[in-house]
């Protein structure tokens, strides 16, 4: 029905699959467990526009990318990365960074990403406050646009000033926030309307009912969340403990399907009654979402109906019950 609404050049087309051709992601794994990346190759890595591994371990089925060099810090291999992506020409618009244990849906990302510039500056995830640094934390992945990271290039474009920008491992999140501080760009707030958080460094069990301890995730959050409501419904990112349940939950997003007992269409009586000579209208209206009435043919009219209720019997039960 879209060629009568739109014209007959217009093509049917989910919204998630048209912001796939506009909103380009590269996501970047880090690579430790070779099972986890796997995974990833075979569930939410595929709904990336591009897809890299970095880690220290060869696959044969996993294209897992190894430095040729002696890594210091978790920060050098991070760093080392921005150079790699920009040096094969192999970063999108937006940048995402995870671990191998996370699983990311990138649908909600991109729906996230769609009314912002990637030539400007942007730096999104989960932000806490360390030492009086504001920065995302890894464990949630964070995003960068493409603005973000010339920037980064320019400041880091050897393996020797990445070596010297961060020493310590496992603070390759807070190195970064730190230099991207250095030049005015700060974590943005990653929250939906309702205060709920989209990128999520725990796994579901602990969000939805609580984790033992709370830590500073949450008590020195940049942004916090709602009490009494974690999870956003268009959380990006959330973690995952093993391959297996990357593997269920792929199927439960994108596979299983609920058949939903509310949506009984024609179980209720119109509101005000409908005169005859309108009740095609309405008809039309309702089932098709067609308003430009005007401009239909009694022809195109026929088919409209025809497509879709072939048998006569079909059509008068249709129009008795918007008449009702």
């Amino acid at each position: 029905m879209d060629s009568y609404l739109y014209g007959p050049d217009s093509e049917e087309e989910l919204e998630a699959n048209w912001l796939t051709s506009k909103v380009h992601i590269t996501c970047v794994v880090f690579v430790k467990k070779i099972k986890l990346a796997r995974s990833i190759q075979n569930t939410w890595g595929k709904r990336c526009n591009k897809i890299y591994f970095f880690g220290q371990e060869k696959d044969s089925e996993a294209p897992i990318i190894n430095f040729q060099i002696k890594i210091v810090s978790s920060w050098q291999l991070l760093c080392e990365s921005f150079n790699y992506i920009w040096r094969n020409n192999g970063a999108s618009e937006w940048l995402i960074f995870v671990k191998d244990d996370t699983l990311v849906i990138p649908e909600n990302l991109r729906y996230m990403l769609a009314p912002l510039n990637h030539f400007q500056d942007h730096y999104l995830g989960h932000a806490t406050i360390m030492w009086g640094q504001p920065y995302n934390v890894a464990d949630a992945g964070y995003v960068i646009s493409m603005g973000v990271l010339r920037k980064l290039i320019k400041m880091f474009d050897n393996s020797e000033k990445c070596v010297t920008g961060g020493k310590y491992w496992k603070q390759e999140d807070y190195y970064l926030a730190k230099h991207l501080a250095s030049m005015g760009i700060y974590p943005s707030d990653t929250r939906d309307q309702y205060l709920r958080g989209t990128f999520h460094g725990y796994p579901l069990h602990s969000l939805l009912w609580g984790v033992v301890k709370a830590g500073v995730y949450w008590t020195r959050a940049l942004y916090p969340i709602k009490d009494t409501e974690c999870c956003s419904f268009s959380t990006v990112t959330f973690n995952i403990g093993d391959s297996e349940k990357m593997h269920i939950l792929n199927y439960l997003l994108y596979h299983l399907q609920v058949l939903n007992t509310e949506a009984a269409f024609g179980s209720r009586k119109a509101a005000t009654s409908v005169p005859d000579e309108d009740v095609w209208k309405i008809a039309l209206k309702e089932e098709f979402n067609i308003t430009h009435l005007n401009n239909i043919s009694s022809e195109v009219y026929y088919e409209i109906w025809h497509a879709k209720y072939p048998e006569p019997e079909q059509l008068i039960n249709k129009i008795y019950r918007a008449k009702d």
